[in-house]
């Protein structure tokens, strides 16, 4: 599904985090199952909605929050994983060598690992679990507690239990920056730079065609045609 602006944007935020802390049994209790067809419809064609605008009137959280819930299980069905298992398994071994136990606070492992994340995965998991954070925070209020958010969250968005526990209870110990970003904004800026000389290089070659094709027209043909414009008769609108 095309809602990768989903869970970074503003409107998503505000819905999410400002409704969200305020409503019983979030990602608990679905939204409307009509509901969420449409609005992950309107996403797969118009691939990026603000959920505030006035001609996009969404008002119940629980639909917000399953759409965006659907999504993360498709990001998994496809096998395109936030943090790949494999970082994953390296961060838990290298924290646990030598019969140690996973400390509670986020390692310095971790950190290292999520710098190199690619950036659209550094800031996706940034914004979710900085949201699921604050739902861990008012718990009282949601009846979401640890335990109920990694229920109904941690499998779809493929974390492990250790992964989960510190990006939602040490959220803030878990982030130093993405190291990635510059190199991967030189790459977007090369492939813009290439997308624009080609586009300038198909546009030279349709002037070259067309020029040929004129050139390649014989003079007299051009000649004749000339004469036959300037010998056909002229209608007036009298005449008609």
């Amino acid at each position: 599904r095309d809602l990768h602006s989903f869970p970074t944007r503003r409107s998503s935020d505000l819905l999410l985090n400002a409704l969200g802390i305020e409503q019983e049994g979030i990602y608990r209790v679905p939204g409307s199952a009509q509901e969420v067809k449409h609005w992950e419809m309107r996403f797969d064609t118009e691939h990026d909605i603000d959920l505030l605008q006035p001609d996009t009137p969404i008002y119940d959280v629980n639909t917000v929050a399953s759409v965006l819930k659907n999504w993360l299980r498709t990001l998994k069905d496809i096998n395109d994983e936030i943090v790949p298992t494999k970082v994953q398994s390296e961060v838990i071994n290298a924290v646990t060598k030598d019969g140690a136990s996973a400390p509670q606070q986020a390692p310095q492992e971790l950190r290292d690992a999520l710098s190199r994340l690619p950036p659209f995965n550094y800031y996706l998991l940034f914004a979710l679990t900085c949201h699921i954070s604050l739902l861990n925070a008012h718990s009282q209020v949601t009846k979401m507690n640890y335990n109920n958010l990694r229920i109904c969250l941690q499998p779809c968005m493929g974390l492990s239990g250790n992964f989960f526990q510190w990006l939602v209870e040490d959220w803030r110990n878990c982030w130093q920056g993405c190291w990635t970003e510059r190199e991967h904004l030189e790459k977007e800026e090369e492939w813009r730079a290439e997308q624009q000389r080609n586009a300038s290089e198909r546009a030279d070659s349709m002037q070259q065609d067309r020029s040929g094709a004129r050139s390649a027209t014989p003079a007299g043909a051009r000649r004749d045609e000339r004469d036959n414009e300037k010998e056909r008769p002229k209608t007036s609108h009298k005449d008609s």
